[in-house]
């Protein structure tokens, strides 16, 4: 699991709202594996071993890596890729 784009011990049971209250509590936008998530949601969200997960705390400038990510959750992770790994000639 992945965390900010940093990685992050997982846990059985673990749901969005747990992993905010130990990761980013002030966080007021969670984005699960490229997908916004409603806040109404967090609690009943379970967190997967395989999950990424991103804690935004509105006003707060994101890293470089969680910027990265934000941009993945405009498109979806696999469109995102693809715009990354592109090329254009002029």
């Amino acid at each position: 699991m992945h965390v900010n784009e940093r990685p992050c011990i997982w846990e059985e049971g673990l749901t969005l709202a747990r992993l905010r209250g130990r990761e980013k509590p002030q966080a007021d936008v969670v984005i699960l594996n490229g997908f916004p998530v409603d806040a109404d949601a967090w609690d009943r969200t379970p967190v997967g071993p395989d999950d990424r997960v991103v804690f935004i705390r509105r006003g707060e400038r994101p890293d470089d890596a969680e910027l990265a990510a934000l941009l993945c959750a405009r498109h979806t992770p696999g469109v995102a890729t693809a715009l990354r790994a592109g090329r254009v000639g002029i």
